[in-house]
Order: C-alpha cells, then sequence, then structure tokens
C-alpha cells in the first residue's frame, strides 16, 4: 500500500470514526430528551389522576345532598326556601335573618 492510499484510508476512517461520534452523541441527546418528555408525562398523569380523584369526591358530595332531597340542584348545591318571613331554612340549618 503506498502512502498516498494510507493516507486516504486513515482519512477515510476518521470521517467514518467522527460521522459515528456525531451519531452516537444525537442519540444521547434524543435519549435525555425523551427522559424529560416522559418525567413530564407522569407529572400531568399525576396532576389528572389528582383531578380525576377530585371530581370523584365533588360526585359522591353531590350524591349525598340529592340523597336528602328537599330541591336540591346539583350545581348550586341545597336550594333555600322561605318557610316565614324570619327564617332562612337550609336542609341542614336553619339562618336567622
Amino acid at each position: 500500500m503506498t502512502d498516498d492510499e494510507l493516507r486516504q484510508l486513515i482519512a477515510s476512517n476518521a470521517r467514518a470514526i467522527q460521522a459515528a461520534a456525531d451519531e452516537r452523541s444525537e442519540l444521547h441527546q434524543t435519549m435525555l430528551d425523551v427522559a424529560d418528555e416522559r418525567a413530564q408525562l407522569r407529572q400531568a398523569i399525576l396532576k389528572l389522576t389528582d383531578i380525576q380523584q377530585g371530581i370523584s369526591n365533588l360526585r359522591k358530595l353531590n350524591t349525598i345532598w340529592l340523597g336528602r332531597g328537599a330541591g336540591v340542584e346539583p350545581w348550586l348545591g341545597a336550594k333555600p326556601s322561605l318557610s316565614n318571613s324570619n327564617v332562612l331554612t337550609h336542609p341542614r340549618r336553619a339562618i336567622k335573618k
């Protein structure tokens, strides 16, 4: 093998090694990005789970209120009524005016 062929082979190998190193660096960065996105996804799932639990708790409370009857509207809570002019009644307590 001549000196010129040897230089070309070395240069070719150097380019191949550099390309492999660049590819490895890009792959490493991609893996870091995926790990970060996975952590963000886990946080979002935890938040959604908390929200879902809150909605479930609100539905249970709403069911309790509805179960007590007497004009309860689910989006407003208990509907007050005037039984006489001095007392505003509520399903759970009487409130003096």
